[in-house]
């Protein structure tokens, strides 16, 4: 699991167990302010005692309650232990799913740092981003990350959603001066712009080449545009390519942009 860093003025990267498709495993977040009483968990992770644990002692080092447990969305990964770390320390979940996440500001109790939901749907419907104003950082979930793409989950996710709301990250960034994004999966992202940018590129040109790949001969068969696309991928990731295809035809048919 690593040693529990503080990546940020304000911010520790606690527990982070590999699985499956999580690259290093998942960043469970703890956000407080310097000599304040109480913190905020975000995604405590997989259900997982060991994972548990170090998050739970990384909240109790500095002698701090947790006043509430965040969920960027309903992933396993991110919310499987989210009722036994309540269960521990007696903090309420709150997340999208399930209501108890409204856009904008966050009350969360006397001594809790001052946060916002940011709706960012797109790899799921659910995902939201928290705007950490004290901290200049977002807390984005599996939105973006440094060292790849983020899976699009259709058909409960949605390319045109992701699009949208890049563009509404984009505006937060610019408009509240965040200087970094700490992501779920890999290593904080310290220019939100460029990789904003980058996710833009990257997801156009993906789109761009299923399209010729469909085009050319491939039609809606699966095989033969990962085949002609995703070359570059390790092949043990088809079947999240395979998901993300799924999203990119949904995307190219609903604005017509397919030809045959």
């Amino acid at each position: 699991m690593g040693q529990r860093p503080r990546v940020a003025p304000s911010a520790h990267r606690a527990g982070r167990q590999p699985l499956p498709l999580t690259y290093l495993g998942t960043n469970t977040w703890v956000l407080a302010e310097p000599d304040a009483s109480a913190c905020v968990v975000v995604d405590p992770g997989p259900d997982s005692t060991a994972h548990l644990r170090a998050v739970q002692h990384a909240c109790a080092e500095d002698g701090r309650e947790v006043a509430a447990i965040l969920l960027t969305h309903d992933h396993a990964d991110h919310a499987e232990g989210a009722e036994r770390f309540a269960a521990w320390t007696g903090a309420p979940v709150l997340s999208c799913k399930d209501g108890t996440l409204p856009d904008g500001p966050l009350a969360l109790g006397q001594g809790a740092p001052q946060l916002e939901v940011v709706p960012l749907p797109g790899h799921a419907s659910d995902l939201v981003g928290f705007l950490y104003p004290a901290d200049a950082s977002v807390i984005t979930g599996d939105m973006l990350f440094r060292q790849s793409s983020t899976l699009i989950c259709w058909p409960d996710g949605s390319l045109a959603d992701y699009f949208a709301s890049l563009e509404r990250l984009r505006a937060v960034v610019e408009e509240r001066g965040v200087a970094r994004l700490l992501t779920a999966h890999g290593p904080l992202i310290d220019d939100p712009l460029g990789a904003i940018d980058r996710a833009y590129r990257h997801r156009l040109e993906r789109l761009e080449h299923v399209r010729a790949a469909v085009e050319d001969g491939a039609g809606r068969d699966l095989d033969r545009i990962i085949d002609a696309v995703y070359r570059d991928v390790d092949a043990r990731l088809d079947p999240a390519a395979r998901i993300n295809i799924r999203s990119q035809l949904d995307y190219l048919e609903q604005r017509e942009l397919l030809s045959s």
